[in-house]
């Protein structure tokens, strides 16, 4: 037998180095058929800045001059009487919105004396904004000839530390028991204060 002759065999090795790969290609896809990358997460809303703490009140301590008011008026007719009072109060002590002092007031005659006289202590509290929530004397501003029905004689109002501090308090009396004809009132007794 003849051996195979040279050209057939580089024409066979040709054809299997063209045609025997085995080796697989791979596909790369356009980049514009991608699916695109995800979307960052927004960033957090930044958180708002918190309300500015309340001002504490401006201190109240120090000597105020009083003027003020008792007004009666007949539930029945309507008449008023109105008596005018005078004086001085002392602050002398203040912790947050709690005060304290002691002071005098006089009418400007014996009629208004009747109604208008006091000589005592006092204490109260007033707010941030400068509401005066609660104002006592002690003891409690009397009425000639009248007992009290209702109402406790407590103040209320508004306050500035430089002044002035407006004062009113509402009570409902029983009065003209010294005469034959008593009456129901309301008595309404009202005070400014100012800065000396």
């Amino acid at each position: 037998m003849r051996p195979p002759a040279v050209g057939a065999l580089l024409a066979t090795a040709w054809l299997i180095s063209a045609c025997g790969s085995t080796a697989v290609d791979t596909i790369t896809a356009p980049s514009s058929m991608l699916p695109p990358p995800p979307a960052a997460a927004p960033s957090p809303a930044p958180a708002p800045a918190p309300a500015p703490a309340p001002q504490p009140f401006r201190s109240l301590t120090g000597d105020w001059r009083a003027v003020g008011s008792v007004t009666l008026t007949d539930q029945a007719t309507g008449s008023t009487s109105s008596y005018v009072c005078t004086g001085a109060l002392r602050v002398s002590t203040q912790t947050g919105g709690e005060f304290s002092g002691a002071g005098q007031l006089t009418g400007n005659g014996s009629s208004s004396d009747r109604y208008c006289s006091f000589s005592g202590s006092f204490a109260g509290v007033v707010t941030d904004d400068g509401s005066v929530t609660s104002f006592r004397l002690q003891p409690p501003l009397q009425a000639h000839a009248c007992t009290p029905v209702s109402g406790d004689g407590t103040f209320t109002g508004t306050a500035s530390a430089a002044g002035p501090i407006r004062l009113e308090a509402k009570g409902q009396w029983r009065c003209g028991m010294a005469t034959a004809q008593p009456f129901d009132a309301q008595r309404t007794v009202s005070l400014t204060l100012e800065r000396r």
